[in-house]
């Protein structure tokens, strides 16, 4: 009798998420019918056009048959189903009809019925098999590449697809191999036991078949974990990681073909599901076990934990010996060690396999492939997908590192064109979407063109900027710039003001040497801004992009006022945020699709500003940039400014890249395993107060970085993945939720939990006073809240855990249940006060977003309820204690704060 353990669980740590690197957004881009077959109507065949030959195999859903077509007296295989759920067999013929005509992909030709007992069946090409078991040890070493390449085109042909094979095995790959020519003339089904029969000489064929565990594709959805052979199965499946994706066929992959070369069939031999795992833990070892397990939130039953103990990691060289050397080559061991990662993320891509060196030889006689036309009886049912993903011919470099190899070979191709578009796109220095109409204007004036800087402070690589110097270029007037400094906004202290000034400062010089005025204005830009405008006799009006509200209504009040045309263009996101989506999003998974299909079209490099026609205008007044520092200073001095970060877009770019830059080797090769641990705090960015100012362009960091993609992968695609999707699926939040900042923005299952937890007692209750002095009973949470209140960032780790402790620490109103008093929740705005009066990047989406999600669930999911937090994810003390060195951490920040201090007493 088979023993039952139990699984790893989600635990309350925060975790990565789980997103196909390739090809996650196939199913999205495709119309329901493509993937719903629930809803598939089957064109029944007529059974009278097959007779039964003889019996070849036999599984647990069916019997397998081989069989003629009376009409053409052509071979076939014939799978006669046995009772089972309609739904399953309506996925498995949709799925064989997407994939007719595919490499290497078996062919389904028809489907019939017995008209009395309803009995279905599906009719297959017919195909000569070798047992594997008889097979694979007479396989040359050439061979198996050869073979395996086959393998992949199948795989990566079917992922294209949207589709998982998810029951990779010797059993369900056919191969009739003979004199190295192969050739379509038997088959038999993986679930049954086939009959050998001799080979011929034939042409070289292999199908991949028994589709009847495949699936659709569909980011971040849960799927059963009870698929695949167990000696196949990926550690996904066995630690019940539900949200995996095409990488675990790779995972399968890669334990056939360790199989083949070390002639250990099977590779990973477990008695169990359970013993499957211990085994392969003792060959990847478990550090890095353990280290896929927290990245994905998940934690093993303390019995299971025990059972999996502790193993090294074995080289791979200890499975060579006499029998097995002429198969294996430095080339080989790469190729296996590059699929079996426990980690589902690290695994090759089918199409990036293919373009290993291990397959270099069978590369070499790769032949494309053409789609055959479907047979009439299929092609009845076949729905034929009628939308590709447009790719701009401009795409760089940068769009194909953040979207991933399939992407970027499409984008390298050129679906639209290819590079030789490259120099024509690029007359047009501003993708015309990326431009919204504020007003329409009453008035077309003659005068010049004022862009009003607002969020993008910087002259290189700004689109708005770039758009203002376009409308002027074709009106055959000037252009000037505007920035309005509203010295209370939102609270901001000498700290931000000092940082935003003086990369004003750095400006003006900048933009005078492009013949461009800098205009500054202080009050209320809905007075400073039409008058402006009046003054100057513009033409047209131009801004940046903000989806903060009080940026918009300052916008709205200015529309209301001037009579020239004002346009707007989103000049901080990648990709437009009136593009990337039409409405709110849910969370980044259902984002990021719409956003990685939209990069080859926006994510191109900057044009040069070109100097501008001399200004005839009136000359702006005289800035006196000491005395504004002063003011500003002076007003706002109990939030200091701070001096580990120097402000302007030049200090932006050394940041960036610069000789001690985040991008150097040291700092970038940190980023994937360190970016978590705030011990290691080199191991960030430390972007984000340039690009909140915008005195770094977004697009020109991912630009940047994606020229360092060959030497650190996976940290320059995690770096991406914050800098692309994360930052922009905030705007997102913002600009299509009013009332972003209160817990009214929550969804329902996050305030119905909160609600319902709104009277648990409180271990610990502490004032605002508390809070920001940094007075609570935990050193880490003061540790993290002195380096905010001191240094003006604070680790991103530990604001997750921040925001948190303040939830749990703060009192519930005592008003009636109603959501005004949702909209006044004491933690979420103590959360928010704190963050936007000591972050240098305070004020921001991120910011915003960074307490919702801790305290509203916002772009999360609802966890196992608790008290205090209902279902909103939970983190502890103990669960840092796990991930990092807390002492280490605290003493940190208790030395810089002594330095902090002592440099204040000095001045």
């Amino acid at each position: 009798m088979a023993r039952v353990y139990s699984k790893a669980y989600r635990s309350d740590e925060p975790a990565m998420t789980s997103l196909a690197r390739v090809y996650a957004d196939a199913n999205v881009n495709n119309p329901k019918e493509y993937w719903d077959y629930e809803n598939l109507q089957i064109d029944w065949g007529s059974q009278d056009d097959y007779e039964v030959v003889r019996k070849v195999g036999r599984g647990k859903y069916s019997e397998v048959f081989e069989g003629v077509n009376v009409r053409n007296n052509e071979k076939c295989i014939i799978k006669i189903l046995k009772p089972v759920k309609k739904k399953k067999i309506k996925r498995e013929i949709k799925i064989l009809q997407n994939l007719y005509g595919g490499p290497n992909v078996i062919k389904l030709l028809d489907v019939v019925r017995d008209p009395q007992s309803k009995t279905p069946s599906l009719v297959f090409e017919y195909v000569n098999n070798t047992d594997f078991k008889v097979l694979y040890p007479t396989l040359s070493d050439y061979d198996i590449r050869y073979y395996v390449m086959e393998i992949l085109k199948a795989l990566d042909f079917c992922h294209s697809k949207g589709i998982m094979h998810r029951d990779v095995k010797p059993h369900n790959i056919m191969i009739d191999h003979s004199q190295r020519k192969l050739r379509l003339i038997d088959w038999g089904l993986a679930e049954g036991k086939l009959r050998l029969i001799d080979w011929g000489l034939a042409e070289r064929k292999l199908r991949l078949i028994d589709w009847g565990l495949a699936e659709f594709y569909h980011p971040g959805r849960e799927y059963n974990v009870r698929v695949a052979s167990r000696y196949f199965k990926g550690p996904e499946l066995l630690v019940d990681l539900q949200d995996y994706d095409y990488s675990l066929d790779m995972w399968s992959l890669g334990c056939m073909l360790a199989g083949m070369i070390f002639r250990k069939e099977p590779f990973f031999y477990g008695h169990d599901n359970y013993d499957q795992l211990v085994k392969i833990c003792k060959v990847l070892g478990t550090d890095s076990f353990y280290s896929y397990l927290n990245k994905y939130g998940l934690e093993l039953d303390p019995q299971l934990e025990a059972l999996v103990g502790r193993h090294s990691r074995k080289p791979w060289t200890k499975f060579v010996n006499a029998e097995n050397q002429h198969l294996v080559s430095a080339e080989a061991i790469d190729f296996i060690d590059k699929l079996l990662r426990y980690d589902h993320q690290e695994r090759l891509t089918a199409k990036e396999a293919m373009a290993h060196p291990y397959l270099a030889p069978a590369l070499a006689v790769h032949r494309p492939w053409a789609a055959a036309p479907a047979p009439e009886a299929l092609r009845r049912g076949l729905q034929q997908r009628t939308q590709r993903r447009s790719l701009a011919a401009a795409a760089t470099p940068a769009a194909a590192a953040a979207m991933g190899a399939d992407d970027k070979r499409k984008a390298e191709e050129g679906l639209e064109g290819g590079p030789a578009k490259k120099v024509a796109a690029a007359k047009l220095a501003v993708h015309p979407k990326r431009v919204r109409e504020l007003r329409k204007g009453a008035v077309e004036g003659s005068g010049p063109v004022i862009y009003w800087m607002s969020r993008d402070q910087r002259v290189r690589d700004n689109w708005a900027l770039l758009y203002a110097a376009e409308a002027a270029a074709k009106r055959g007037v000037p252009v000037a710039v505007a920035f309005n400094l509203v010295t209370e906004f939102l609270g901001a202290g000498a700290r931000q003001f000092g940082f935003m000034v003086r990369g004003l400062q750095e400006l003006q010089p900048k933009l005078e040497a492009l013949n461009i005025p800098f205009f500054l204005l202080k009050g209320d830009p809905t007075e400073t801004l039409p008058q402006l405008v009046q003054d100057t006799g513009a033409s047209l009006l131009v801004t940046d992009f903000t989806p903060l509200r009080l940026g918009r209504q300052w916008k709205e009040g200015v529309a209301a006022k001037v009579e020239v045309p004002f346009h707007e263009v989103d000049a901080h996101n990648i990709v437009p945020v009136w593009v990337a989506s039409d409405k709110r999003e849910y969370a980044a998974r259902t984002i990021r699709p719409k956003i990685h299909s939209k990069l080859p079209e926006f994510l191109q490099e900057f044009p040069e500003l070109p100097e501008q026609p001399a200004w005839t205008g009136a000359k702006p007044e005289p800035v006196d940039w000491e005395a504004l520092l002063q003011e500003v200073l002076e007003r706002g001095k109990d939030v200091p400014e701070v001096a580990w970060c120097k402000p302007g877009e030049d200090a932006a770019l050394e940041a960036l890249k610069g000789e001690k830059g985040f991008l150097t080797k040291t700092r970038l090769s940190r980023y994937d395993e360190k970016r978590n641990d705030p011990t290691v705090p080199d191991a960030l960015s430390g972007l984000s107060p340039y690009l909140h100012f915008g005195q770094l362009a977004p697009q020109r960091a991912a630009i940047e970085a994606a020229k360092c993609k060959s030497m650190h992968k996976a940290s320059v695609e995690g770096f991406l993945e914050e800098l692309i999707v994360r930052r922009e699926l905030s705007d997102n939040y913002c600009f299509y939720v009013d009332n972003y900042d209160s817990l009214g923005a929550a969804y329902d299952w996050a305030r119905q939990t909160l609600e319902a937890h709104r009277s648990d007692k409180r271990e610990h209750l502490y004032t605002k006073e508390q809070f920001e002095r940094g007075q609570t009973h935990d050193k880490l949470w003061n540790a993290a809240q002195l380096e905010m209140v001191h240094s003006g960032k604070m680790h991103g780790f530990m604001r997750m855990y921040w925001a948190k402790k303040i939830l749990e620490w703060t009192a519930s109103p005592e008003e009636a249940l109603e959501v005004a008093i949702w909209l006044n929740d004491k933690s979420l705005e103590v959360a928010i006060w704190l963050n936007d009066k000591y972050q240098l990047d305070g004020r921001d989406p991120n910011g915003y977003v960074g307490c919702m999600w801790s305290i509203a669930g916002i772009h999360d999911q609802g966890w196992a309820e608790r008290a205090v937090f209902g279902k909103i994810r939970y983190m502890n003390y103990n669960g840092c204690k796990r991930k990092f060195d807390i002492d280490k951490y605290v003493a940190r920040i208790g030395a810089m704060v002594r330095d902090v201090k002592a440099a204040a007493a000095k001045q």
